[in-house]
């Protein structure tokens, strides 16, 4: 091997080493939602031929235990419920684990040890079979007064015992934490030790034992705080009642239907009654119309409940009626194989938006649970989803030979959320973003975890023509759900509704940076408008901001030339002062319409020209000089005539 992997393998196995002991901590970190509670038990005393009569007995203080039972889960101490420790479990359920000291088995004779009893009866539980090597019977209650067995073992402490499909696989059940359950778990065993010797008459010497009973009983309240502190409080509000009894056929898993005459020991009473409480609307489902539909909005918590009208062991008052064992039960509709139901089985089957159906919950021993009649028992708390529930039980009328008969009462019902309500959020702060919303970085769609909710988003773009005015072009129409972002620039409708109600819930969010688009966000304008406003001269600011533009300056004139030089005697030309500035031009005269010439009406088409005014001027005075000389010229040719005439008159005189 080349020294570079060498080196490389020795580098990992230091790193290795030195990160070794954090592991334990990074697998701990990981389950770190859960506790570990020890439950401190209560040991109790009696003779040998005790029946562990509990409630008549005195714990003794100190007296050394056998037993060990611990609690995991997410729960916390919470003070005292009856005088027995109390948690509040705070997600989820909680995991039972019990473990015993095996060493009291294999011990000297002088020391306290187990040994077989043969006794059936704990603390007034009959069992089905001989106690032995220790009885475990774990209880329920909801009132700390009716006790139901839920795990019951014999010949339980052993070197062979095996606690993982009994107390060890037990977790508590939702009904029990909505409502607050009481537990007991009661260990039961016989001990003896050595204390001497009896000798005999014919020398034989017999050991002398000490034997006595040992009761131990780990008892504790858990519950789930965010439930009605009393459990037990008379519901109000809004109430509706579901199901009805019917009767099945035997061995049919509680599917065939049976006719319930008069002669049925069924016919005419209740055993009790299901309804649910803590919705704000009831509406009715579009499809399936005799399935009701519980409509939650806010702070509403949709319950269900049972009403139990009968005791169990003396059906409508008759003692040869009671809610018996149904050891060989099975529900077909379900798909729940062959079980002991015991004294009726509560069966609620949950589907998902998705029509995704979950596993049945199974509550067995239900009415037995329930066995007392001066308050309603709290099933679950609902959120959105299809809902289906049976109570199937076997009836025993020890009437004659005794018989069996078989009823159910089932139902379904839907949850759906009244609030038809959609929030959006800032794809980058994250914060809320009211109607009418403006963000630069998008949004995204928060339905509140209401699944059933119909979202649709619509975008439409901006567009600016050549004449700046602005117009929506639509670019998306299409479904949405829970959790969908949108960046793209644009002005976005989101509608939401359900089957169930009315009128949608709309909100409008502005995505982008756009001017026009922030002018329409911060006027509340339709397009229309906005383009009134443009049209009557206003501008739009890049924070989308209208105003009125000042007015541009006029440009300053540009120079007149400079104008041409005036002919001599041209008095109309312009005058022109000292600094070259126009003092202004001298009207010209105006010709008559029948006299003007081509030249003439040439100038009168250019009359606001300065030059071509002169031009015509001095052609006119230039006309006038020619015409003065000629005429002066003529009149000075006539008189030289005239004085040579007289000049040759004189000089014949003089002759």
């Amino acid at each position: 091997m080349k020294r570079g992997k060498i080196n490389k393998l020795i580098s990992f196995f230091l790193l290795v080493a030195m990160f070794f002991p954090f592991f334990p901590i990074l697998t701990t970190s990981a389950r770190a939602a859960n506790n570990i509670v020890t439950v401190e038990a209560k040991v109790y005393e009696f003779g040998k031929d005790s029946t562990y009569d509990i409630s008549a007995s005195t714990p003794k203080q100190g007296a050394p235990c056998v037993g060990a039972l611990t609690l995991t889960g997410s729960l916390g101490e919470d003070g005292e419920q009856d005088g027995c420790p109390s948690y509040k479990v705070t997600e989820g359920n909680v995991e039972f684990t019990f473990s015993f000291d095996e060493s009291v088995l294999d011990t000297a004779k002088e020391e306290w040890h187990i040994i077989e009893d043969g006794a059936k009866l704990v603390n007034g539980v009959s069992l089905d079979r001989k106690i032995k090597n220790g009885a475990i019977i774990l209880q329920t209650s909801l009132n700390g007064q009716v006790w139901v067995e839920d795990v019951v073992m014999t010949n339980a402490l052993t070197a062979e015992a095996d606690f993982s499909e009994n107390i060890n696989s037990y977790t508590t059940k939702y009904i029990q934490l909505q409502n607050g359950c009481y537990y007991r778990l009661i260990v039961a065993y016989e001990m003896e030790r050595k204390v001497g010797e009896d000798k005999h008459i014919f020398g034989i010497t017999t050991d002398k034992m000490e034997e006595k009973k040992v009761a131990e009983v780990f008892t504790f309240y858990l519950h789930d705080p965010t439930t009605i502190n009393d459990p037990y409080a008379v519901p109000t509000g809004n109430q509706y009642r579901l199901g009805q009894t019917v009767k099945v056929k035997k061995d049919t898993g509680y599917s065939a239907v049976a006719d319930m005459d008069q002669d049925d020991p069924h016919y005419g009473w209740k055993l009790g009654e299901f309804y649910v409480t803590g919705f704000t609307d009831r509406a009715v489902d579009t499809v399936d119309t005799e399935t009701p539909v519980f409509l939650k909005t806010v702070g509403d918590k949709v319950t269900l409940w049972f009403d139990l009208q009968q005791d169990i062991t003396c059906l409508n008052g008759n003692s040869k009626l009671s809610i018996d064992e149904d050891d060989g039960g099975y529900d077909k509709y379900f798909g729940i194989s062959k079980t002991n139901f015991r004294r009726g089985t509560l069966i609620i089957r949950y589907t998902d938006y998705q029509n995704r159906a979950e596993d049945p919950v199974i509550y067995t021993n239900f009415l037995a649970a329930n066995a007392t009649t001066s308050a309603d028992t709290r099933v679950v708390l609902f959120e959105e989803g299809d809902y289906e529930v049976t109570l199937d039980y076997m009836v025993t009328d020890t009437k004659g030979f005794g018989s069996h008969n078989y009823y159910k009462i089932s139902f379904k019902f839907k949850v759906r959320n009244g609030n038809d309500m959609v929030y959006p959020f800032d794809v980058l702060t994250g914060g809320e973003l009211q109607n009418n919303s403006v963000t630069p970085n998008g949004f995204r769609v928060d339905l509140a975890n209401s699944k059933y909710l119909k979202a649709e988003v619509k975008r439409s773009k901006i567009v600016v023509d050549e004449n700046g005015l602005v117009s929506l072009d639509p670019s998306t129409n299409a479904v949405s759900s829970d959790g969908k972002s949108y960046t793209n620039p644009g002005i976005y409708t989101v509608s939401v509704r359900s089957d169930y109600t009315s009128e949608p819930t709309v909100k409008t969010i502005y995505v982008g940076t756009d001017p026009y688009m922030l002018a329409l966000a911060k006027y509340k304008f339709t397009t229309d408008e906005l383009n009134k406003e443009l049209r009557g001269g206003m501008a739009i600011s890049e924070d989308g901001t209208l105003y009125r533009p000042e007015p541009e300056p006029e440009p300053e004139p540009e120079p007149e030339p400079e104008p041409e030089a005036s002919q001599p005697g041209n008095d109309s030309a312009q005058q022109v002062d000292s600094l070259g500035g126009e003092v202004g031009p001298q009207e010209p005269e105006t010709p008559q319409e029948d006299e003007k010439t081509d030249i003439q009406e040439a100038n009168a088409a250019n009359a606001p020209r300065p030059t071509g005014t002169v031009f015509v001027i001095a052609a006119v005075a230039g006309v006038l000089l020619i015409v003065v000389a000629g005429a002066l010229f003529a009149a000075f040719k006539k008189r030289k005539a005239k004085c040579a005439a007289i000049g040759d008159k004189s000089e014949e005189r003089i002759k």
